[in-house]
């Protein structure tokens, strides 16, 4: 008896967002994307028109959540009303959950993922010493991580191996690197107290 193949089936999505002015487009898509297919695993009908549905409007959702209400677009408060008419009770009770009260949702992306995204390409910052200096894509991980710690964040990675891991979970590349070949290779506080870029060259 031959096993039963599952049933696929093509499914056509269309998400709209907006993402900070500092993080470049294709970066702020990949994170998206790759958020997505992560919280798809998780799902036992993550692979489902109704388990991605439902996955779309948790990270609208989410967004909402972190944004005051009066910063709410014209085509947000369109989106509500819609989805109330459509889906009723259930939807208003999932969207005053997620945005009232001590349970509401969480940011999506903490401050080390915005972090790292906004500086991925270029540093986000606009004292003119940095202004020469590459994005997070060529600094050493320990390098990064010493930077994160200085600029004062919550969420940071402890090494490599969970600095690299997070990339992977903002679709970032995360490729092993030998340390020779970061243009950044250090980050450190010299005895002056001023803060000190190793470059390669």
């Amino acid at each position: 008896m031959k096993k039963k193949q599952p049933t696929r089936g093509k499914i056509r999505v269309e998400l709209k967002f907006s993402w900070h002015p500092a993080i470049h487009p294709e970066d702020a898509l990949n994170a998206m994307l790759a958020r997505g297919r992560q919280k798809m695993t998780l799902r036992a009908d993550g692979q489902t028109a109704a388990g991605l549905e439902k996955i779309m409007e948790d990270l609208w959702l989410a967004s909402l959540a972190n944004t005051p209400p009066e910063k709410w677009q014209p085509d947000v408060w369109t989106s509500i009303q819609e989805r109330t008419q459509k889906l009723g009770r259930p939807f208003w009770e999932r969207l005053a959950s997620a945005t009232v009260g001590k349970r509401r949702r969480v940011p999506e992306f903490d401050d080390g993922d915005l972090f790292m995204l906004k500086n991925e390409r270029k540093l986000d910052n606009p004292n003119s010493p940095w202004l020469k200096l590459p994005g997070l894509q060529d600094w050493n991980p320990g390098a990064a991580i010493k930077l994160m710690r200085m600029v004062g964040l919550t969420n940071i990675p402890n090494d490599e191996k969970s600095y690299n891991k997070k990339r992977r979970k903002l679709g970032l590349s995360a490729k092993h690197r030998a340390k020779g070949s970061y243009l950044v290779t250090d980050f450190r506080q010299r005895n002056d107290g001023q803060f000190e870029v190793v470059t390669k060259d």
